[in-house]
């Protein structure tokens, strides 16, 4: 099946999650950002299918202050799409074989939904897509290395994506699931996850949902 990697482009900063912003401060926009990530990185430590772990980051910050078990590599680039090709770059040349890009702002990700998104791409030998909730953006994006596109992270990516693929001569496939679709970046998505936390204990012991629910006052600000 080939070595496959996960890579997980970190960014930090006090503008974190604005469209939120009506809802929670800028610490717990912030909290919640370190909460999503910790959630996604014990996905990531889960899947028995990712052989190694990468964090990206600008941040030399959070370079400074994470210990985390994964490659930490500081980005020398502004651009999110630029950074994480220049990254791939570094992982062909190390013989990496498959990569696995995931955005870490998914609370409800879990191992086996990864292995089996992987096995999708490696049983087909084909570039998996795993869209947002609303099918407009790509959470998590899987391929074989060297890579065949250009990224394209960032508004209406999905469809740059698939577009992209198609030129190349690839035929993705499409991986949809609540786990990789629900990315809390607005007032919708974040309804939407108390809304099915109700119902859903496994959500409620995500360090998201603890996280917005520390304080007993917060939870006025959902319904």
């Amino acid at each position: 099946m080939g070595l496959t990697t996960a890579v997980l482009p970190i960014r930090f900063s006090n503008e974190s999650k604005q469209r939120l912003r009506n809802l929670l401060t800028k610490h717990e926009r912030i909290t919640l950002v370190r909460a999503m990530l910790s959630d996604t990185i014990k996905a990531v430590t889960d899947a028995r299918l990712i052989d190694s772990y990468s964090l990206i980051t600008p941040d030399i910050q959070f370079l400074n202050d994470s210990k985390p078990a994964f490659e930490l590599h500081r980005s020398e680039t502004t651009g999110l799409n630029e950074e994480l090709s220049a990254y791939v770059t570094i992982l062909h040349q190390k013989a990496v074989q498959n990569v696995i890009i995931i955005l870490p702002d998914l609370p409800l990700l879990t191992g086996p939904i990864l292995d089996e998104l992987i096995t999708a791409g490696t049983q087909s030998q084909r570039p998996v897509i795993a869209p947002d909730w609303r099918r407009h953006g790509t959470n998590i994006l899987f391929f074989h290395l060297p890579l065949p596109i250009q990224f394209s992270f960032g508004e209406d990516s999905l469809k740059k994506h698939l577009a992209s693929f198609t030129t190349a001569g690839l035929e993705p496939i499409t991986y949809f699931a609540i786990e990789t679709a629900l990315d809390i970046d607005d007032e919708a998505a974040l309804q939407r996850f108390f809304l099915s936390a109700r119902t859903q204990p496994a959500w409620q012991s995500t360090n998201a949902y603890r996280a917005l629910w520390v304080d007993e006052k917060r939870k006025g600000k959902v319904t």
